[in-house]
């Protein structure tokens, strides 16, 4: 992660595939698509040199023509140069077990047990990752998820491959296959009615049987290969513990972000549990339509009732409109620049501060003080308030 690979000259590139609906019938995700292109444009503009990248992925049109195993084996196509590009970071960190900095002795061994950092440590780079894959999808939580999850399939994959970690299991054999050689698997062809023998290694058939002895090595398979494959190959090529576990913790991502953003739990689509065995009890156990309108419906309430004081919290903790939020410490001065302060000639009533009230009851400016909460070097005119124009830092016009 962060800039592993990259260097100050050479920044490491941030590759974003964006899952909304791209259809102009669809208004509504089209303009949230439109808008955050329009934010990554700002943020390119804004710092020069960064590599930012889009790639578009129209998660609900690809499902229409393609299903889901389509739409998963056309993502995993479509990562794959990426991946490929990135990488991963690979080494060895080995402890330093001699003295401690200050020399040797119950001193330093004392400086080392206050201060883990102080433990020096030695790394050594095999591969070095050399960008970073995020999924946008600012309309629904879920499609995040089941893409960050698929993505996420194959690079446990290759990490594994990376680690010398075998997480794949020997295909089923039938029985009379005890005498063939590991990888081999006899079957009837259904048209003569004779026996041929699939060589799994290569993947390649014979009529011949081979001897018990014979063996034939599989070549290494190239990086990130097992992006081409189909999503019922790598369900049978892989332990179902390994991908089961994957599919398991981001049903729990998936209910904690949704938990934060909307109250309730996570609307999991049945893609999650894809990489399950037919007739697996948890497969079953997943939720279905009746348990996701359930969840629609207690979003719907939360919504009308609290969505509000959840949105001033959000604006709170990034700072936006805090003259509305504390009217008094803006006017004091105490607080350091408020995002999207109006101006002084500014036409719209409704974003003006509001008049202070000659109340007994109105609270005292020092239990209102931001000095532990600004976001910045003070920015203040004469009168305390932000100045006009460029006091304000005016976002408005931005991502």
């Amino acid at each position: 992660g962060g800039r592993g690979g990259a260097d100050e000259a050479h920044p490491m590139p941030i590759v974003m595939i964006n899952l909304l609906r791209c259809n102009p019938d669809r208004k509504g995700e089209l303009l949230l698509s439109e808008h955050f292109q329009r934010g990554v444009r700002e943020a390119r503009h804004e710092v020069p040199g960064s590599e930012l990248r889009i790639l578009n992925f129209d998660w609900h049109a690809n499902n229409k023509s393609l299903g889901e195993h389509g739409t998963i084996e056309g993502l995993w196509a479509l990562l794959h140069p990426i991946m490929h590009m990135c990488g991963a970071s690979v080494g060895t960190v080995e402890l330093h077990t001699g003295p401690g900095p200050g020399g040797d002795g119950p001193a330093a061994d004392r400086a080392l047990e206050e201060d883990a950092y102080a433990c020096p440590i030695a790394v050594t780079w095999r591969e070095r990752q050399k960008g970073v894959t995020r999924f946008n999808c600012a309309d629904s939580l879920d499609r995040t998820n089941v893409a960050g999850f698929f993505a996420m399939v194959q690079v446990c994959i290759e990490l594994t491959k990376k680690l010398s970690l075998d997480f794949t299991v020997e295909p089923a054999r039938s029985a009379g296959e005890g005498d063939l050689p590991p990888g081999w698997e006899s079957r009837q062809d259904p048209v003569s009615g004779n026996t041929f023998y699939i060589d799994h290694n290569t993947k390649q058939t014979t009529w011949q049987k081979p001897a018990r002895g014979t063996s034939s090595e599989a070549p290494e398979a190239a990086p990130w290969a097992s992006m081409h494959e189909k999503v019922d190959d790598i369900k049978k090529k892989f332990s179902e513990p390994f991908l089961t576990s994957l599919s398991e913790l981001f049903q729990l991502n998936g209910d904690l972000h949704a938990m934060i953003y909307t109250g309730s739990r996570a609307m999991h689509s049945a893609a999650l549990f894809l990489l399950y065995p037919e007739g697996s009890r948890l497969k079953k156990a997943a939720p279905g339509t009746a348990g996701n309108l359930g969840i629609t419906l207690k979003r719907r309430f939360l919504n009308v009732v609290s969505d509000g004081s959840r949105q001033q919290q959000f604006n709170i903790v990034l700072g936006v409109n805090m003259h509305r939020h504390f009217p008094t410490a803006v006017r004091s001065g105490q607080q350091a620049y408020d995002f999207f302060a109006p101006d002084d000639g500014s036409d719209d009533e409704s974003s003006a501060p509001p008049t202070p009230q000659k109340s007994p009851a109105a609270a005292p400016t020092e239990g209102l003080s931001l000095g532990q909460l600004h976001l910045g070097s003070p920015i203040q005119g004469a009168s305390g308030l932000p100045p006009a124009g460029g006091g304000a830092v005016d976002y408005q016009n931005s991502a």
